[in-house]
């Protein structure tokens, strides 16, 4: 089992933290463990770990999504604290009903326990950075704010849609960094008159995964189907695996309308589609009377995601969600690639595109410098054309051995130019920065009390009568 609970009391905090070389730092997230197959969890999952690895003494603070839940429990190296239950989303009114909770309790949290940390990090710029931003100034800790989303899903385009989001990016401007993912966040940020000095660009690199073997990948997919009947699949089955919400705004919808066209030209081929969604009912109907409820599976969701990466052969980007783990997942096992193209997923599998930088002054990155990967590595299809995505489906079904080599190609290009170590390393330094100003300042806050305790004692001492004067 990855998390088990421990007792609820927090981290105790020593004064002497203050001056460890170690730096502590509270990673804040809307999901992580067990919500592997939602992409920010994933994500978060795989930064925490990483830190943690670093030699950053590294905890998480997320919400509660049933009472059964243990309100702290240890995942892998790191303590994960879960306070407060998620707020739910009431579709009669349209809005989170209970959001306004999670935030009181996630803000006296941070107030009660925030002094252990040197570093805040918060992953998405929704409602907790309005509980934590200003928490986590009264008792001396410093914000870190990651611009979290792409496409529809993007926190910078969230923050136009109504009041309560625009009061999102207002606490954003009052954190101390913030993380610019991409190169289209960077300029928006910058456009929306975000401080120069308080942006980086931290972008996300790839990491080599592990070697593609025919025996290693059997063995996944037995295992698999030991735990899902549905995912049984021999060793001449191709396997085409998404991971996306059951929503309609995903683009679920047209690969779903694509499954029978498709398996009726390879009947072998099978379809895992991973995650939930409002749409889930509707789309196993639509399947079913399609007549190919046999070549999909829909399981559900999935705590750790990279058995199924493992014994899948090829992998499907259906829109904006999914590019900050699940598509660069893909990229790390060597599957062929078939992804919309949009400005979005060129970004990601951009090939020149630095994996940090500092943001100062007006940003002038031009199209064809962020978007200089072989078109050729990728099977593209055009967004909202169902035959496009058919004729990529193709263009890799046809020719497995020419895909599997491309793949290999595109994971060997952007290791090499975007490695993932570069990512945590940017990561690692700023919160190393971050933690030094904040011990500098409470030196510089001990030496002024121990003055004025000196001044004080000094002033007592030349008050008090001497012996011989009292004589």
């Amino acid at each position: 089992m990855t998390g088990h609970s421990s007792p609820a009391q927090p981290t105790p905090f020593h004064p002497a933290q203050a001056h460890s070389p170690r730096p502590r730092v509270l990673l804040i997230g809307r999901h992580f463990w067990p919500h592997g197959s939602i992409d920010a969890a994933a994500y978060l999952m795989q930064l925490a770990t990483d830190l943690c690895r670093r030699d950053i003494h590294t905890e998480v603070l997320t919400p509660q999504y049933a009472s059964s839940w243990a309100p702290r429990f240890d995942f892998r190296e790191l303590t994960v604290h879960r306070p407060a239950s998620a707020p739910r989303f009431d579709s009669a009114i349209g809005r989170d009903w209970s959001v306004n909770r999670y935030v009181r309790i996630l803000a006296s949290w941070i107030r009660e326990h925030g002094r252990s940390y040197d570093v805040m990090m918060i992953d998405r710029a929704q409602e907790e950075v309005i509980a934590a931003v200003e928490a986590a100034k009264s008792v001396g800790c410093a914000t870190v704010v990651r611009i979290g989303g792409w496409e529809q899903d993007n926190d910078i385009r969230w923050w136009q849609t109504h009041r309560s989001a625009g009061r999102c990016m207002a606490f954003t401007r009052r954190a101390d960094i913030v993380v610019a993912k991409s190169p289209q966040d960077h300029r928006a940020l910058v456009a929306n008159a975000f401080e120069h000095e308080r942006v980086v660009r931290i972008q996300d690199g790839f990491t080599a995964g592990s070697t593609r073997a025919e025996r290693d990948k059997q063995r996944y997919r037995r295992a698999l189907a030991a735990i899902n009947g549905d995912l049984a699949a021999p060793a001449d089955m191709p396997v085409a695996l998404c991971c996306t919400p059951l929503r309609g705004d995903t683009g679920i919808r047209m690969l779903t309308e694509s499954i029978r066209v498709l398996v009726s030209r390879y009947p072998r081929l099978r379809f895992w589609l991973i995650g939930d969604g409002p749409d889930r009912g509707s789309i196993y109907d639509f399947l079913r009377g399609e007549g190919v409820r046999d070549a999909i599976a829909m399981p559900g969701s999935f705590a750790e995601m990279k058995d199924l990466f493992i014994a899948a052969d090829l992998f499907v980007q259906l829109g904006g969600t999914g590019l900050d783990s699940h598509l660069r997942q893909a990229v790390n096992e060597s599957l062929p690639i078939v992804s919309v193209d949009n400005e979005s997923t060129r970004a990601v599998l951009s090939a020149d595109a630095p994996a940090s930088g500092r943001v100062g002054g007006n940003v002038n990155v031009s199209s064809e410098h962020e978007h200089k990967t072989d078109s050729d590595l990728v099977a593209w299809f055009e967004p909202d054309r169902i035959k496009s995505l058919r004729l990529a489906m193709r263009r890799v079904l046809d020719q497995p051995q020419e895909s599997a080599d491309r793949a290999a190609e595109l994971r060997r290009v952007l290791c090499r130019q975007r490695p993932h170590h570069d990512t945590v390393d940017a990561y690692v330094q700023l919160i190393r920065r971050l933690a030094g100003r904040r011990a500098n300042k409470t030196d510089a806050q001990q030496s002024k009390t121990e003055r004025s305790n000196s001044q004080q004692s000094d002033t007592q001492h030349t008050d008090a009568p001497s012996i011989e004067s009292a004589s």
